[in-house]
């Protein structure tokens, strides 16, 4: 496996263990351990998801913080909202009524994600001014690699195909 679908497996399991910490009830929990405890090729395939799932002007809702990105109203953000942690866990519901400091936490760890996540598919298919739009944004915070565009293959990730039910 290369280091960049370790480092999105390393973001996606620090991210679901601050989660535990900050919604410590006891069906939350159980939810979040269910995905810590899938196969890695799945969460990178949630990873790959996510990434594929926010394009045009969801991109830019996601880029300024909206929630509406992951709205339910139309089956395009349900399946953004869906993407990453499937329909038991949807991002929509994580983000609603939480206060500043945690929407901007959880924020910053989505984009985080979703770069990780994007890296993590074929360089062919990475787009990269997405990347370069979200690496502004968290380079100054966390250690996010910036890909060599002539790099050859190598690094590519495993998919699993996963199916996604109603939130």
């Amino acid at each position: 496996m290369s280091d960049l679908c370790l480092k999105f497996l390393k973001f996606y399991n620090n991210f679901i263990d601050h989660l535990s910490t900050l919604f410590p009830d006891e069906s939350t929990n159980q939810t979040l351990n269910t995905l810590k405890n899938l196969p890695d090729e799945v969460k990178l395939s949630h990873g790959q998801l996510f990434a594929s799932s926010i394009t045009g002007d969801n991109f830019d809702l996601f880029v300024k913080s909206k929630i509406k990105v992951f709205s339910h109203k139309d089956q395009v953000t349900r399946a953004i909202s869906e993407s990453l942690f499937g329909p038991q866990f949807c991002l929509k519901n994580l983000l609603n009524n939480q206060p500043d400091a945690i929407k901007l936490f959880i924020w910053t760890q989505l984009r985080i994600l979703w770069v990780a996540g994007e890296m993590t598919k074929p360089e062919d298919q990475q787009n990269h001014v997405y990347l370069d739009t979200l690496r502004q944004i968290n380079v100054e915070l966390f250690d996010v690699p910036k890909v060599d565009s002539n790099r050859s293959g190598g690094n590519e990730c495993p998919s699993v195909k996963t199916q996604s039910k109603k939130c």
